[in-house]
């Protein structure tokens, strides 16, 4: 049976052996600093973006264009961030694979690897994240609809540099491949599919997209 925070918190005071043990399980999510984006090696490349490097991204972009989008600031700014965090635990498990090059197979098992971390994590989380997930993935709600398209507009200003157009080029993305996994979930934002248009459009000009010619 789960722990409750009150029990959580009376074991805490109670045990250095329980502390230590929360510590362990904590330390699974920081696993996620080790996963690199975009197949690199960080100690060989210096223009590498690990997964909780992109999450804290997304924090950044959640804060600056919720006001945007969300004006009567009527949506729940703790639930999107609360999403936000725990979208990509999964990579923890699976490693991280380029969006566009995902098999159907790799999705699917996607909520199996999150399940596997879950378990493995403090019981005073459990609950939360499955819920935020569980959100994420329905996509009914205004706050899961925002965040996705959050994480798919973050990758173009990560890579909106030369070390960028380089990481394009290596990994052959081509336009097409870059708006299929972007376009379908920021048409509904407006200031989000704004700098999505006008980041595609420099990527174009400057020659960032990968072609055949």
């Amino acid at each position: 049976m789960n722990m409750n925070s009150t029990e959580t918190l009376k074991k805490i005071l109670e045990s250095e052996e329980f502390v230590l043990a929360e510590v362990n399980k904590m330390r699974v999510l920081y696993n996620l600093k080790k996963e690199i984006r975009y197949d690199h090696k960080r100690v060989h490349e210096s223009h590498t973006e690990s997964v909780a490097e992109h999450i804290y991204a997304m924090h950044c972009l959640i804060d600056y264009f919720l006001p945007l989008e969300n004006p009567e600031g009527n949506w729940n700014a703790h639930r999107i961030h609360l999403m936000a965090q725990y979208h990509d635990i999964d990579e923890i498990e699976t490693g991280d694979v380029l969006g566009y090059t995902k098999t159907e197979a790799q999705h699917a098992e996607e909520r199996a690897a999150a399940e596997t971390v879950i378990d493995r994590l403090p019981d005073t989380l459990k609950g939360i994240i499955k819920d935020s997930l569980d959100e994420y993935e329905k996509q009914e709600s205004f706050e899961s609809k925002f965040v996705k398209a959050i994480d798919k507009v973050e990758p173009l200003f990560h890579l909106c540099s030369l070390e960028g157009q380089s990481t394009m080029l290596n990994n052959k993305t081509t336009r097409e491949q870059s708006d299929s996994i972007k376009y379908p979930y920021v048409n509904g934002f407006q200031s989000i599919k704004r700098f999505t248009d006008v980041l595609t459009d420099k990527f174009v000009k400057d020659n960032f997209f990968y072609t055949e010619s």
